[in-house]
């Protein structure tokens, strides 16, 4: 009995030659989801500045109202520690 045996091609065995180029990746097409994306993004930036320059705004007029003096710095780091844990925990509630 004589085995029959199937020699793959060089190509396959060694990989492509030094010649062939790969080929270049798909071009990008932003669909509309991506749109959506970037302008939430955007939108989400845009409302975080905003509400940055209405506490800078009325700090002068919260601290002398708290008399903070010196700690008036913990004004907006409350405010935004405040926000996120309330943004924080409205997010998870749809997920219980």
């Amino acid at each position: 009995m004589s085995e029959n045996k199937v020699e793959k091609p060089v190509e396959a065995r060694t990989g492509p030659g030094p010649d062939t180029k790969p080929s270049p990746p798909p071009a990008f097409q932003p669909t509309g989801r991506f749109w959506a994306i970037i302008s939430t993004c955007a939108v989400i930036g845009l409302l975080s500045a905003l509400e940055n320059t209405v506490v800078t705004t009325a700090l002068p007029h919260i601290v002398t109202e708290l008399t903070l003096g010196e700690n008036y710095v913990w004004v907006t780091n409350v405010f935004f520690l405040t926000g996120y844990g309330f943004d924080s925990l409205s997010a998870a509630l749809p997920c219980r």
